[in-house]
């Protein structure tokens, strides 16, 4: 994608879905913040982090896509259905509710149908990394976490899953070559699932770490 189509997408951007979509994320922020310091079970804090994370990870790749000054050469495009956003903060607010007595939130999406996200790899490390690890710290002890790699036309997709936690559905594809620049040990751990192609993730008892098999 060129800067100069990036800056008109940017521009529908903001124009169509920009400031309804950011309020519904700074409410969740803050009610994940409130309910992280109520009593809750190991597993419920457990979920809330997870949410947390999710919204931060949303919120931090949103806020890049308004930098017009960054959309410059080497950055990654990210595609976004409708459905997906949809699914992320619509999640992220039921599982939330489910864990508190408070008001309801009325949530607002204006998405359109093909969004199209610009992020450096600085943070689509994070985005990759908080998929897998998320996957890890839901699946028990000595349990096996599948990451999967596949084409989707001219994309490449992940998809990452667990026993306790069912699939998670790909939040953003990957466009094929944009990782090869990078050097990051996350983004290191990305090329090798897609590498791999139905690689494991196994994690190990008493371990926090992980390793990827054929």
């Amino acid at each position: 994608m060129s800067v100069k189509n990036a800056l008109i997408l940017h521009e529908k951007f903001l124009n169509v879905c920009s400031h309804d979509f950011l309020n519904c994320i700074t409410p969740m922020l803050s009610t994940t913040e409130m309910l992280k310091k109520k009593k809750f079970g190991k597993h419920q804090k457990r979920m809330i982090n997870l949410i947390q994370g999710s919204v931060q990870t949303l919120h931090e790749l949103i806020n890049i896509f308004f930098d017009a000054e960054r959309m410059t050469h080497g950055l990654t495009v990210l595609k976004l259905s409708r459905v997906q956003v949809d699914n992320v903060a619509s999640a992220a607010i039921h599982d939330a509710k489910a864990f508190s007595n408070q008001k309801k939130v009325h949530l607002k999406k204006s998405v359109p149908k093909r969004l199209f996200l610009i992020a450096d790899e600085t943070y689509l490390a994070k985005a990759l990394s908080y998929a897998v690890n998320s996957a890890i710290m839901m699946a028990p002890q000595n349990g096996t976490v599948h990451v999967r790699a596949y084409r989707s036309g001219e994309y490449v997709a992940l998809s990452v899953s667990s026993a306790r936690m069912g699939t998670m559905k790909p939040s953003f594809n990957l466009e094929p070559g944009t990782l090869k620049r990078c050097r990051d040990a996350s983004l290191y751990v990305a090329k090798n699932i897609i590498k791999l192609h139905g690689g494991k993730v196994k994690t190990a008892k008493g371990q926090t770490t992980f390793f990827l098999r054929a």
